[in-house]
């Protein structure tokens, strides 16, 4: 296993295979993608990659996982020079986390330049109001932001207690189910819990027009579900439907008030 550095961040992210093949899953091919992305722009720097298996052969999954690493290395474009390379197979190590099993690999890698969001030129800046800069302070983006731009995880201290941060998730309509655009951000909350293991988070859907607890609830449980499958403890976060009982905008004149109305938020405590 890798050595971690005093003051030195380093950062894991697992992706998962379907059953015993070299396929990725879909949402796993996506993850992957997208850390290419940021690789090319040098935004990490990759030191490690763990690969397992789940099966009765010890052999075949030695094998098996040892295509897995190869594969994810050349996805990446990563050098294999300097990365630590280790096919466990069947074998199991001690991680600090719970997986969602293991037919996967693990990717270590140190940040560099990553989660920062670029200054906006002079002309562009806006001002923002204390609920979008408590968004910023929380890990989130603002809901003018795009959600392909990350933050920098702050400091434990400053994080907000015990008041509701808005997450700039969209979901589409009268569904519990989020847009595409919107899984950077619940990469953004299970990184946050990952790099504080004390923190506790509540979340609360939300609906616009009219009474519907069973889709405000929908909304939230998803948020909880994701952070379940990857690894978060269940006595570290909690969801609850509140219906339109909390809006954030009333009346309901536009449709930018009902997108507002339309949410999840979060309140942490520590």
């Amino acid at each position: 296993m890798i050595a971690f550095r005093a003051n030195a961040r380093v950062e894991l992210q697992s992706v998962y295979f379907i059953g015993k093949s070299t396929e990725l899953t879909e949402y796993s091919e996506f993850i992957l993608k997208r850390l290419k992305s940021s690789f090319d722009k040098g935004d990490y720097q990759i030191i490690e990659i763990n690969a397992f298996c789940e099966g009765s052969s010890a052999a075949a999954c030695k094998t098996i996982s040892t295509q897995r690493m190869t594969q994810v290395l050349q996805v990446l474009a990563a050098d294999s020079a300097n990365v630590s390379m280790n096919s466990y197979g069947t074998q199991r190590i001690a991680i600090n986390f719970t997986p969602v099993h293991w037919n996967r690999v693990d990717i270590y890698y140190t940040v560099v330049e990553a989660w920062k969001v670029k200054e906006k030129p002079a002309e562009e800046i806006v001002e923002l109001t204390p609920d979008e800069q408590d968004s910023v302070i929380a890990l989130i983006h603002t809901p003018e932001q795009k959600t392909d731009l990350f933050v920098e995880i702050p400091a434990y201290d400053i994080i907000p207690e015990n008041k509701p941060i808005p997450i700039p998730i969209y979901f589409r309509g009268n569904k519990g189910v989020i847009k595409s655009e919107s899984i950077p951000v619940l990469d953004q909350l299970y990184r946050t819990l990952v790099s504080y293991p004390d923190l506790k988070a509540h979340f609360r859907g939300h609906v616009c027009c009219g009474h519907n607890q069973r889709i405000s609830t929908k909304r939230a449980r998803y948020v909880y579900k994701y952070l379940r499958k990857r690894g978060i403890s269940k006595d570290r976060i909690s969801y609850k439907g509140y219906s339109n009982t909390e809006p954030l905008v009333t009346p309901e004149r536009t449709e930018a008030d009902r997108v507002k109305n339309r949410r999840v938020d979060v309140v942490y405590t520590k």
